[in-house]
């Protein structure tokens, strides 16, 4: 985050003297730090956490909503695709994928070595 970023100022801001009477005494910054010991984080880690938008985004709605933060394990990345089929169905078939193509392959090699009989044998006919 770049220096001049109105979060970053706003978090390591100190204003000096005293607040108003009736002003509340809780800053911004002291609910974030109250939040990030209430999390165990450090803020490197939270700054981390922050340039991963969907993490950062899943996280702060815990706060918001208490359900989203167990949601927020389950959800997947967006480069990645959720199995659609079980393990077993999945590994049965990729091994039918193998052993077709390793038939085709035997296939390939006896027609290659009949082709070249059959040139040996026009070789020897003549």
């Amino acid at each position: 985050m770049s220096r001049s970023r109105h979060p970053l100022i706003a978090l390591t801001w100190n204003p000096q003297g005293a607040r108003k009477k009736g002003r509340p005494q809780g800053t911004w910054r002291r609910s974030v730090e109250s939040e990030r010991v209430e999390s165990g984080k450090t803020w490197n880690e939270l700054n981390w956490l922050a340039q991963d938008r969907c993490e950062w985004r899943n996280r702060t709605n815990a706060f918001r909503n208490p359900l989203a933060m167990s949601r927020s394990k389950k959800v997947p990345k967006p480069n990645v695709k959720p199995l659609t089929k079980n393990f077993e169905e999945q590994k049965e078939e990729e091994e039918q994928e193998e052993q077709e193509e390793e038939e085709e392959e035997e296939e390939e090699e006896e027609e290659e070595e009949e082709e070249e009989e059959e040139e040996e044998e026009e070789f020897y006919v003549i």
